[in-house]
This record gives structure tokens, C-alpha cells and sequence, in this order.
């Protein structure tokens, strides 16, 4: 949803700060298991907190893309206003009535009264593809890194200590996301780290479990490689569903990604009878996912898909050449008009891209 705040050339230092915090709450959670020896005591630890986000329901405010594309326009602009106020921007009201006008041109009112069902998602062949890429993608993503997490005690030593370090080791991924995702593209730098994550978990396998020194370190690097794909396939999954659906569809990424998180341990566990055949599971699942990554369109710099026409028309055209491109542009780089409408509204508050 925080996503939905931001315009495309803030979408990747917002997507990585949020990842950042989830790993501090893996490492977070790796001290706790450290202190907290019983499971009832951990299990209390880590879901009370959550008893605070029921607050969310009166804190967060309801996203304005998601407004705007429901024809709620009133709530939109007093959302807007606030964010304007927020970052004090100084908007006349001339401006608001113009962004009003826009939005309501780019409305018919058959598509603000329409329901929409997760099926929508799968009815047109070009949104379709794309679904059932990114939920796969997901859910290998899911599966390796989560089955890293639990290959860990496999390792030897201390398994609080050693999980600690297994998250360590994914903050420098934070600063080379950052840098590299408006430079590079989400698309090249999503099939790259995946490649890279299963190519050294097999080599991991390959080494001889008596050299535990690179054992570690080539299982460390896939770990590093394995985050960075991690939070790009959920920063790439939120920029290609449209905003309409946009809930539903991260909701079913989400619930089909979380078979493989249930998988991962019953994979992780045949390490205990052979060290080598959970890391090339893990190795080969992360490599097709890779491959699967460079099917999608590139997202950089694109505004968000508002409706299921414009999800379907984004990277329609995409011939196999695009496909082989490794860089930040593609012919998927198109601009859904909704989105230039609500930057029009919010490019003052800085959180938005402006009409151009």
C-alpha cells in the first residue's frame, strides 16, 4: 500500500526501506528465539505486537489511487490535501479543481460502480500471463528464502547465532537494491539475483561438507542473492496489478507463495539426511524462477496500472527482443493515464511524479 503513496522514481528507495525493516525484525526475532527459550514464551513475543495494528483502521489513510479508481473523489482530494499539508505544499484550489476535472474525465461510471473479482486477473491473455508469472516467481521466492532460513541449523555451530548471521548478511543487499533498481530495472536485476541465488546454493552443494569455511561463505552470497530477489519480485508484483485489483492480487501472490514458505522446511529437513539435496532443490527452483523473471515487463520508471485495461495493454507489445534486453527500458515503459492524473495532484507534496 505504501506503493500506492509514491510516484515511479520513489517506488524503489520506498520498496527497500520497508524490506529493510523486515530484516531487522528477522534479526529482531533471532535474538529473541536466543533469550526466550520456550516456544509458548516466542510465540507470545512476536504476536502480541500485532494487537497494536488493529489502530491501522483509524491511523492509515485509505489510498487515493484506490479512491480515485472507485470514482470516490471527494475522499480522494481530502486525502490529498492532507498529504499536501503534511509536506507543506502551498496547492490552490485552482489546482484541486483541475485534478478533479481530470480524474472524473479519465471515469466513466460504468468503471467506478463495476465489482471486481480476483478471476478479472486471469480473463485477458497479456494480464494473465503476467499473473501467473509473478504469483510463480513469488512463490519460488518464498520457497528458497524461507528454505534458507530454516537449512541453517544443517550448518553446524549455533543455530540462534547462526540464524542471526543468515540476516546479517542480507542488509548490504539493501544499499545495492537501492542504487541499482532505478539504474538497472527491476526485470534484469530480479532474473539476475535469482540465477545467481540457485547457482550458488548449488555450488554449495558441490563443496565437500568438511570445508565448512566455504560452505558458508558460498551459502551466505546465495542468502545475500536471495533477498535482494525477494523484495524486488514484491515491489514488481505491486507495480504490475492494476490498482483496482491490485489488493486481491497481492492477496492471492501471497496465499500461493505461502504453499512454498510450507514447503520449505519439509525440503530444508532432507538435509538431515542428505546435506546436499535440499540446496539443489532450493538451487534449481531459484534458477527457474530467474528464468521465469525474464518474461515480465520492465516496471522502472512506469506508472501504475489504475485499470484492468491499462494492466492488460502494459507490455502487450513486448516482442522476444525486448525480452533480451538487460536494460532499464522496454517497450512495457507505458504511461497509464490515471496514474499522470493523481502525480498532477500530489508531485507538490513530493510523493508523486508530475504530469509530464
Amino acid at each position: 500500500m505504501a506503493l500506492e503513496f509514491t510516484g515511479p522514481s520513489k517506488r524503489a528507495p520506498v520498496g527497500t526501506t520497508v524490506a529493510l525493516v523486515f530484516t531487522f525484525g528477522v534479526i529482531g526475532l533471532g535474538g529473541l528465539a536466543y533469550l526466550l527459550r520456550t516456544w509458548v514464551s516466542l510465540q507470545l513475543a512476536v504476536t502480541l505486537p500485532f494487537v497494536f495494528m488493529i489502530g491501522y483502521y483509524w491511523w492509515m489513510p485509505e489510498s487515493p489511487r484506490w479512491l480515485m479508481s472507485r470514482g470516490r473523489f471527494a475522499e480522494m482530494l481530502r486525502i490529498v490535501r492532507k498529504m499536501a499539508k503534511v509536506n507543506r505544499a502551498q496547492l490552490s484550489e485552482e489546482y484541486f479543481e483541475e485534478l478533479l476535472i481530470k480524474c472524473q474525465k479519465s471515469q466513466t461510471e460504468a468503471t467506478s460502480e463495476r465489482k471486481y473479482v480476483i478471476m478479472d486477473l486471469f480473463r485477458t491473455p497479456n494480464l494473465r500471463r503476467k499473473s501467473c508469472l509473478i504469483i510463480f516467481n513469488s512463490f519460488a521466492n518464498y520457497a528458497v528464502y524461507s528454505g534458507l532460513n530454516f537449512f541453517i541449523p544443517h550448518l553446524g555451530g549455533n543455530d540462534h547465532i547462526d540464524f542471526i548471521y543468515g540476516a546479517l548478511i542480507e542488509l548490504p543487499a539493501y544499499p545495492a537494491m537501492y542504487f541499482a533498481l532505478n539504474r538497472f530495472g527491476r526485470r534484469v536485476l530480479l532474473m539476475f539475483s535469482m540465477l545467481l541465488g540457485g547457482a550458488f546454493l548449488i555450488a554449495t552443494a558441490l563443496v565437500p561438507s568438511e570445508n565448512h569455511l566455504a560452505v558458508i561463505l558460498l551459502f551466505l552470497t546465495s542468502k545475500f542473492w536471495m533477498t535482494f530477489s525477494f523484495f524486488v519480485t514484491d515491489l514488481v508484483a505491486s507495480e504490475l496489478f492494476p490498482t483496482v485489483l491490485r489488493g486481491a492480487g497481492a492477496s492471492l501472490t501471497q496465499t500461493v507463495s505461502t504453499i512454498g514458505l510450507c514447503l520449505s522446511p519439509l525440503i530444508a529437513h532432507l538435509g538431515t539426511h542428505s546435506l546436499w539435496l535440499p540446496l539443489v532443490i532450493f538451487g534449481v527452483l531459484g534458477m527457474i524462477g530467474g528464468l521465469a523473471a525474464l518474461l515480465l515487463p520492465e516496471t522502472m520508471n512506469a506508472n501504475l496500472p489504475e485499470t484492468l485495461e491499462e494492466a492488460e495493454e502494459f507490455g502487450k507489445d513486448m516482442t522476444w527482443k525486448d525480452y533480451l534486453k538487460f536494460g532499464g527500458h522496454t517497450n512495457s515503459a507505458a504511461v497509464c493515464g490515471d496514474d499522470r492524473n493523481m502525480g498532477l495532484a500530489t508531485e507538490a507534496t513530493g510523493m508523486l511524479p508530475p504530469d509530464t
